[in-house]
């Protein structure tokens, strides 16, 4: 869908659907790297809406990864160094997506002219390009609700695990 979104959307698409609009800017207002996104992109419209229905969308690609994805149930008879290491990872990964969002969200047009090496280049690609915005913006979109699903399932994983120890102690 993001695909569609990115490569068929008009470049004036929230001024030709005005409840669209609405809808977007409610979503700018809670997250606002979709705002600068926008801004520092030659189709600001178009970026905007494509984020806005990722934003929208992770929660629900979050949801149904973490209820797909399978465990061995050894981890439910885990140990506490095993308890310990899926905590922290559930950690790591949920801090590397937050980390994400925190240096996408405070971009502006001048911090992408000043980036240089891959991150400039990715940028650059997402913002200026259609195809780019398609193609790198869905694989990112896909890596880290996967990330993020995973990390829930593992976080669930180990609370589970903990109250289950706690009620046979008791």
């Amino acid at each position: 869908m993001g695909v569609v979104i990115a490569l068929a959307s008009p470049l004036q698409v929230l001024q030709s659907f005005p409840p669209l609009r609405s809808v977007v800017e409610f979503a700018a207002s809670l997250v606002p790297a979709i705002s600068r996104i926008a801004s520092a992109s030659d189709m600001p419209d178009a970026v905007q809406v494509y984020w806005t229905l990722m934003w929208i969308g992770l929660p629900i690609v979050t949801v149904r990864i973490a209820s797909y994805w399978t465990y061995s149930p050894k981890i439910l008879c885990a140990g506490l160094w095993r308890k310990v290491k899926i905590f922290l990872m559930c950690l790591f990964l949920i801090s590397l997506f937050g980390w994400f969002v925190i240096f996408f969200g405070t971009t502006t047009l001048e911090n992408i002219s000043d980036l240089h090496g891959r991150g400039g280049a990715f940028m650059r690609v997402i913002t200026q390009s259609r195809i780019g915005l398609a193609i790198l913006g869905g694989l990112s979109f896909c890596c880290f609700s996967s990330l993020f699903g995973v990390s829930v399932r593992l976080f669930g994983i180990w609370l589970l695990n903990s109250i289950r120890k706690k009620h046979r102690t008791q």
